[in-house]
């Protein structure tokens, strides 16, 4: 049985080699496994989150790979960026716990040359978590919502002209924040 990580790659390939919408895939894939409650959570939360911060993982990703991100196959792009995700936006999974996850989901889904890659590329990310220069959210407000919080930069225009680059920023910060558990009665 493939795990969490690997179907998350698998949706994410879906999403961009055919254009897949990502409710649909992960559904599809979620239906044919048999997962925890636990394990249904890390799947959601991996796949929405590395689509809604590709750009900032990429930005991360492009910083420290000798190919540009562009240039990859798309399965490599999505194992990196599923690690990357994790790396950079999930404190409750261990840095190297999830480049030895990824570098397995390499093993699995393509062969010993992309291990390898993924393996160097997101060690390299670890290294250099505290040199990647991101944009500025006071002096490059646009850039900062087009790249950190990923969204489009015609968005991130939007809201600057209609809001103000700070309230821009502010709301761009706030609608990726994950939303907090609730109850039903």
């Amino acid at each position: 049985m493939p795990n969490v990580r690997h179907l998350a790659v698998r949706v994410l390939n879906q999403v961009e080699t055919h254009g897949t919408f990502v409710d649909d895939a992960a559904s599809e894939s979620l239906s044919r496994q048999q997962l925890s409650d636990q394990d249904k959570r890390l799947f959601t939360q991996l796949t929405h989150g590395a689509l809604r911060r590709k750009l900032a993982l990429d930005h991360a990703l492009n910083r420290v790979s000798k190919k540009p991100m562009h240039d990859l196959p798309a399965l490599t792009r999505d194992i990196l960026r599923i690690g990357a995700y994790q790396i950079l936006f999930l404190d409750s999974i261990p840095q190297r716990a999830a480049v030895n996850e990824m570098v397995n989901v390499a093993h699995q889904m393509s062969h010993r040359g992309t291990a390898n890659y993924v393996n160097a590329v997101l060690r390299s990310l670890i290294r250099q978590l505290d040199t990647i220069p991101w944009p500025n959210a006071e002096r490059e407000p646009l850039e900062y919502i087009h790249t950190v919080a990923s969204y489009p930069r015609w968005l991130a225009d939007r809201w600057c002209e209609q809001l103000g680059p700070e309230n821009a920023v502010q709301l761009a910060l706030a609608l990726n924040e994950s939303p907090k558990p609730s109850a039903r009665h």
